[in-house]
């Protein structure tokens, strides 16, 4: 699979935890939160996330993964493989529910369990992709 930019790593995990926000309903309250911290339409100049300390911490989470995305230059452009971007989503959700900001154990086991997650999240990052 072609290699994809963490800025739509981002956005497709951004997506993936919309549709489980709505569809899955299986939150309560723990989802939406972080999905009004992680917002990338804020108005901001050259922000990526309605609170930036969250895009900083996503990008901390790939690089832990992927070694190198915050050496780079743009950090956003940085490419990285699909399955890192899923494991980064996995690393991502692990920090805040360690930092018992956001209790999302039931979905980090989803993640590592269910195929049918991954499935869902292909279909989200395969649209980051193709725009």
């Amino acid at each position: 699979m072609t290699k994809i930019t963490t800025r739509k790593g981002y956005l497709a995990s951004y997506y993936f935890l919309d549709w489980i926000y709505l569809s899955v309903k299986k939150n309560d309250g723990n989802i939406a939160q972080l999905l009004g911290d992680m917002n990338p339409f804020f108005p901001w100049k050259d922000a990526m996330s309605a609170d930036p300390g969250t895009w900083f911490e996503w990008l901390d989470c790939a690089d832990s993964v992927t070694p190198g995305v915050k050496a780079n230059a743009a950090p956003e452009n940085f490419q990285i493989h699909p399955d890192a971007a899923y494991e980064t989503l996995k690393t991502f959700l692990m920090l805040y529910d360690d930092r018992d900001l956001y209790h999302t154990k039931w979905l980090i086991k989803a993640l590592k369990k269910d195929p049918a997650m991954r499935e869902k999240w292909n279909e989200f990052l395969s649209k980051q992709i193709a725009d």
